[in-house]
């Protein structure tokens, strides 16, 4: 349940109902848009940080944490952090790059209500 609510959460706020994306996503690991790459990011960040977090099992030393799901657990926490660090600077060294706008307002009044719910602006807030 923990590792699905880390890795699946993400789709199910930012991906529609459309399975062929969901496929795109998650199997193919081909993400087109800002809010596909967050949650194709924050897939195999958790099972990368998991994995490395099981290394620690087999090792002999007695300890408390060492115990089964523990090393996983916590693997799959920090590489979620490590997955969200990872997108928080990319999409900042992203928006370095970009040009500077105009001093003229792009958007008229009435554009103002079709703009999308997530957008490279406010993504870290579906986070």
């Amino acid at each position: 349940f923990f590792f699905s609510s880390l890795s699946l959460m993400p789709g199910a706020c930012f991906l529609s109902s459309d399975w062929t994306q969901w496929k795109r996503v998650y199997l193919l690991s081909r993400p087109l848009n800002i809010p596909e790459r967050i949650c194709c990011t924050l897939l195999y960040a958790p099972m990368l940080g998991a994995w490395l977090g099981a290394w620690v099992v087999p090792l002999d030393w007695r300890r408390t944490w060492q115990a089964w799901p523990i090393p996983c657990f916590a693997g799959a926490l920090l590489g979620y952090f490590a997955g969200t660090v990872h997108l928080v600077i990319s999409f900042v060294q992203a928006e370095r790059r970009m040009p500077k706008p105009s001093s003229k307002p792009v958007l008229q009044a009435a554009d103002k209500k079709k703009l999308p719910v997530c957008n490279e602006s406010n993504w870290w807030m579906f986070m």
